[in-house]
């Protein structure tokens, strides 16, 4: 493990899978296999099967705790939210944070409009081979995001057991009220115990989460700043990964350690 180490807590994109979700934003950061290490959600469920965000993120803070070293941590959506509870509860694991449209503050999620719309489109994307993938994921993405057939074919090829039981916990979740939860008076000391730089990344046009809940963060996070992308829904990595990719690079290449300097051969006093 190395002091450039990115790791990554998926939301409800590519099949709650770090390099598929975030594959290309990765990949326009110029971050390598070697400086990323994903935490996906089926996995951490086979491993633990947390039943409550609580428990996933416990699961996250062991993982974290097994690389050895501080790392800096981005999450999207429901990863987001579970980022920023690990950096609460433990900053000893988290250099820096890049939360993309964290779920859970400010707005609430969990009404039964919003909870049966949220609900049947996470279904449709990774459990109901009836419903169209396309039509699913535009519950989710800005009105001027068009998914491409290469896209819409990749969601239906995610349709494995492992991600339906990933899917179906996370429709739970939204339906009980567990993501409102991080936003509620008693979460706010967890917000002002973040010490950690926190980049903010927010589409203009997400009817998610919503920028009052960007500015709700953007007010209690200590060191905190804020980037909106025009024309981007909630699936922030999936509809805007060259621009998502960008920001992570300026942001993580604030914390890089500079180059050693060689001296030339023959000492200083070389001609």
């Amino acid at each position: 493990m190395n002091d450039t180490t990115l790791l990554v807590l998926p939301g409800i994109a590519g099949g709650f899978s770090a390099r598929r979700g975030f594959g290309a934003a990765l990949a326009a950061a110029g971050l390598t296999d070697r400086e990323v290490v994903g935490l996906d959600l089926p996995g951490m469920l086979a491993e633990r099967a947390p039943a409550s965000i609580d428990e996933l993120v416990g699961s996250a803070v062991d993982a974290i705790g097994r690389q050895g070293a501080a790392v800096d941590v981005m999450g999207e959506s429901i990863g987001a939210t579970v980022a920023v509870r690990v950096a609460a509860e433990r900053p000893d694991l988290v250099r820096s944070l890049i939360l993309v449209a964290p779920v859970g503050f400010a707005r609430t999620v969990s009404t039964p409009v919003v909870t049966s719309q949220a609900s049947d489109a996470i279904t449709a994307l990774y459990v109901d081979h009836e419903q169209p993938v396309a039509s699913a994921l535009g519950a989710f993405v800005s009105p001027h995001f068009q998914a491409t057939p290469e896209q819409v074919r990749e969601y239906s090829e995610y349709r494995v057991e492992d991600v339906r039981g990933a899917a179906r916990m996370v429709a739970a979740w939204w339906s009980t009220g567990a993501f409102d939860s991080a936003g509620v008076a008693e979460r706010h000391d967890d917000l002002r115990a973040v010490r950690q730089p926190v980049q903010l990344v927010w589409g203009r046009d997400d009817d998610w989460t919503g920028l009052d809940s960007a500015f709700f963060l953007l007010r209690r996070l200590r060191t905190v700043q804020l980037r909106v992308i025009p024309r981007c829904g909630h699936l922030v990595s999936l509809e805007a990964p060259r621009a998502l990719g960008r920001i992570v690079q300026t942001f993580l290449g604030l914390f890089a350690e500079p180059d050693p300097v060689t001296p030339p051969a023959g000492g200083a006093g070389a001609r």
